[in-house]
């Protein structure tokens, strides 16, 4: 089959093949469609300024909505970034820190990483994480909220939770998110979600929020938390150079995992 090599058939192929895949590469982008970087390029902000796509690094992803996908699709999206996310923050984490870890598909990889290491105090609403931490007995102790149990992130929510939380003080509070905007701050799909996020927020001396390169220049429905703390945000590709100063200039500290 022939490609589109007029513009307007090109970016209208551009869409359908994104709508397919959540998010596809400059590169992977000339292949499909049998032109040039630098012309995949070219329409990509095209269709950015339209308002039809978002450019990350590297490449694009759809318009985002105000919904959220379920949990398992969620983690297996842009899996290696997180995995590598996940990596790097657990590098951050020694003997005898306590953390309080909310849930989501990239605290989760998170927690497969911090698996390894030795002697962590962890508190957390998500089953899956506990089971992780865990599994070994005596490497990590660790301790599972309670509350209006969430079938699809296998997490506890709601006030019983978030009743729970105010019981503990923790060293460190490590957060994922669903949007980042360098105005409105760190948001979430879902409001008792971030209920929940906040509550933790309070508990920890220090704040960690992971998110991928795709969270960028987004926004969400229910707000975590503005730029009234210092705030150590993980992410696996800088976002553009105009958010990254503005987020710098909130304070908040971007480091990118390697």
């Amino acid at each position: 089959m022939t490609e589109p090599t007029l513009p307007e058939e090109r970016r209208r192929r551009i869409l359908e093949l994104l709508g397919k895949s959540r998010q596809l590469g400059v590169a992977e982008l000339g292949a499909l469609l049998g032109v040039s970087q630098e012309t995949v390029r070219r329409d990509l902000r095209r269709l950015d300024e339209e308002g039809l796509l978002r450019r990350v690094h590297g490449g694009a992803v759809p318009v985002q909505t105000t919904a959220e996908n379920p949990f398992r699709e969620r983690l297996a999206s842009m899996r290696a970034e997180k995995e590598r996310i996940g990596r790097y923050a657990a590098g951050l984490f020694g003997p005898s820190d306590s953390l309080m870890i909310d849930t989501g598909s990239t605290t989760l990889l998170f927690a497969e990483a911090l698996s390894a290491r030795q002697g962590l105090s962890v508190v957390t609403n998500s089953v899956d994480i506990a089971r992780i931490l865990a599994r070994e007995p005596g490497r990590h102790e660790v301790v599972l909220l309670g509350g209006d149990f969430d079938c699809d992130t296998g997490s506890a929510l709601g006030p019983f939770t978030i009743e729970q939380i105010a019981r503990f003080a923790v060293d460190h509070v490590v957060l994922t998110i669903g949007a980042v905007h360098a105005e409105r701050g760190f948001m979430d799909f879902r409001l008792d979600e971030a209920m929940v996020a906040r509550a933790m927020l309070q508990r920890g001396a220090q704040v960690t929020i992971l998110a991928d390169h795709g969270k960028f220049d987004r926004s969400a429905f229910a707000r975590v938390c503005g730029f009234e703390r210092p705030i150590r945000l993980i992410t696996d590709a800088a976002p553009r150079p105009e958010t990254a100063r503005a987020l710098a200039r909130q304070g908040v500290e971007i480091l990118i995992a390697d």
